[in-house]
């Protein structure tokens, strides 16, 4: 089940970069999800991946954040023209020169496309409410 590898390693990346760098200088107090997009090349079963960051999750600054899994479009070269596109599945024609003959490009398995934070901190006081404001 490669599912858990790949999810211990978002956790960790969230953790590291987001968590690390922008609790801090945003004043964050909470986020609410993150968004990956998966490579359709991947196989990536997306409700396992969801189930196993959960778990991976727990017990971390991430535990609780909701997690969407979306799929990427397969990136096409047209070997005839040189035109390089997407499209949802792999059996397709070049929208440029009809040719049939066609490359799938190479692109990464995953990726962090969106992380979506909750209340931000203010830094200064706020006297109606005492302390530190969050919007």
């Amino acid at each position: 089940m490669h599912e858990m590898s790949r999810a211990k390693k978002l956790v960790k990346q969230l953790v590291d970069v987001w968590v690390g760098s922008h609790a801090s200088a945003i004043g964050l107090r909470s986020a609410t999800s993150v968004k990956v997009r998966v490579s359709p090349l991947a196989g990536v079963d997306k409700d396992e991946l969801v189930e196993c960051f959960q778990i991976v999750a727990t017990g971390t600054p991430v535990e609780g954040w909701q997690m969407e899994v979306v799929s990427a479009p397969f990136f096409l070269h047209c070997l005839t023209c040189g035109k390089t596109f997407s499209s949802e599945k792999p059996e397709v024609v070049c929208p440029n020169c009809a040719s049939e003959e066609l490359s799938v490009e190479p692109q990464d398995e995953m990726w962090i496309e969106q992380v979506s934070f909750g209340e931000i901190c203010e830094t200064k006081v706020d006297s109606e409410l005492g302390g530190g404001a969050c919007r």
